[in-house]
Parts: C-alpha cells; structure tokens; sequence
C-alpha cells in the first residue's frame, strides 16, 4: 500500500510510537510535543484513566498530566478510518478520549508530511 492508499487512521499509526518531550496546558487547550510532532485538542477530551477533563480544574489537569513527559503515544483508535473521534493510548496506560464538538474548535496533529484536523462526527 502507498502513501496516497493509506486512511488517515493508518497514516497516523504509521508514525506511532511518538515520543512525548512536552505538555502544555492552557484550560482548557492540552498540547502534547515531540520531534518533529505535535498534538493539539481545542475541543472537548476526556483524560479517562486520570478522572480528568476539558471542564476540569487546571490544577488538576496539570496534576494528572505530570510525568507524561519521556511516556509516548502508543496506539490510536477512533469511530472511523478518518479518525473522527480519537482516542490516543499513551505507554503508561493512560487514554485520552477526543470529541470534536464543532469544527472550529477541533484538535490537530502535526506530523512530517501531513496536518490531521479533527473534526465532528456527522452520524
């Protein structure tokens, strides 16, 4: 399969692991970075195995999100090959859920090559 075959669900695992060198929080924006990548979720995200969310605390946003720096993202699933609705399983365990509610508050990846924009579900 080439490159232009692949669905944007296969390009993004493609990439996988991705090595986490920073996290960024700016309630209730989470940005996570590595070489060369980086994450953006604008929209609503649930941090599922930390009790955390969008609407959270900062504090504990910030608290829950401590040590993911060195941790990578693993796996990634969603509703659909165009990765609509992403969950994004780091190396720890820990899973962040991300629900686009609109598409001008989506979430973005960044990899060489190719922008991903997240976008709502349609169904």
């Amino acid at each position: 399969m080439t490159d232009d075959e692949l669905t944007t669900l296969e390009w993004i695992r493609s990439f996988l692991p991705l090595e986490i060198a920073g996290v960024d929080v700016a309630d209730p924006t989470v940005a996570f970075s590595g070489n060369g990548w980086g994450l953006s979720v604008v929209c609503p995200w649930f941090l599922e195995s930390h009790g955390v969310d969008w609407e959270s605390d900062e504090a504990a946003i910030i608290d829950a999100l401590d040590g993911f720096e060195g941790q990578r993202i693993t796996a990634v699933t969603a509703l659909d090959d165009e990765a609509t609705d992403p969950v994004f399983v780091f190396s720890q365990g820990a899973r962040l859920r991300v629900v686009a509610d609109g598409d001008l508050d989506p979430w973005a990846l960044v990899l060489p090559g190719i922008t991903v924009v997240g976008r709502r579900s349609r169904g």
